[in-house]
């Protein structure tokens, strides 16, 4: 036990402890820093993905509302106005 508290009381010791003790204390300002800084970016890309989304929900409701009517003139005769029959029996 003797040996223990000389080893311990020893200056070199005692000034590798506290550098430990700074370097694990700056680290883990570091990492608290970073977190936050992670955080708050995570924040802003969900709000770009819900602005995405929402954006993909109302392109699909105006694809859904979008309608294909066909004009009373037939789209090979511009001039016609009346019914065309087409005869392909050869």
């Amino acid at each position: 036990m003797e040996y223990l508290k000389i080893f311990l009381a020893d200056p070199v010791v005692v000034f590798i402890g506290y550098a430990l003790t700074i370097i694990s204390g700056v680290i883990a300002l570091i990492q608290t820093f970073g977190k936050a800084k992670a955080k708050e970016k995570t924040k802003v890309v969900e709000r770009k993905l819900e602005s995405i989304f929402q954006d993909n929900i109302n392109l699909k409701q105006q694809i859904k509302n979008m309608n294909v009517t066909q004009g009373e003139k037939s789209q090979y005769f511009q001039q016609n106005s009346g019914p065309v029959n087409i005869d392909n029996r050869g």
